[in-house]
């Protein structure tokens, strides 16, 4: 399997796409800010024996940016188990990065107040007491016909 791919841009940049070697699939493309193929190719050839730049003037190995990307997959999928979970977790703790899995944010089930369609419907249309008739009268905007 190659270890990059370069391809030339439609302005004529060449970019860089590495690969990843377990999971077979190409990371994020890299511009080389190099229209000539072989300067392309030198520069692809420098970031895969010291590293891709990040900010900050530093640089990130190939590897470790695969990994990431591998792992925010499988975060993204739902291929990790609660055991898996609970170890990153503690890990990210380590770093002091406080993480509760069972966070407020996602919705539950049940949580808010439940009417009926035909009271809603009713309070609506209501002039007096419908919620959408207050809110575009408190923002001075126009209610159509």
């Amino acid at each position: 399997m190659r270890p990059f791919y370069l391809y030339k841009s439609k302005h004529g940049v060449y970019y860089v796409q590495f690969t990843n070697k377990v999971t077979h699939s190409r990371l994020t493309a890299r511009s080389t800010g190099k229209r000539d193929y072989t300067e392309a190719m030198l520069v692809a050839c420098e970031w895969l024996n010291s590293g891709i730049p990040v900010s900050g003037g530093k640089t990130r190995a190939v590897e470790s940016d695969s990994v990431i990307k591998a792992f925010l997959d499988s975060v993204r999928k739902g291929k990790l188990l609660e055991s898996d979970i609970s170890r990153i977790v503690a890990e990210l703790a380590r770093y002091g990065v406080s993480l509760d899995k069972r966070s407020e944010s996602t919705p539950r089930a049940g949580s808010g107040v439940r009417t009926p369609l035909i009271a809603f419907l009713d309070q609506f249309w209501t002039y007096d007491e419908s919620p959408y008739i207050q809110d575009k009268l408190i923002h001075k905007q126009r209610i159509s016909n």
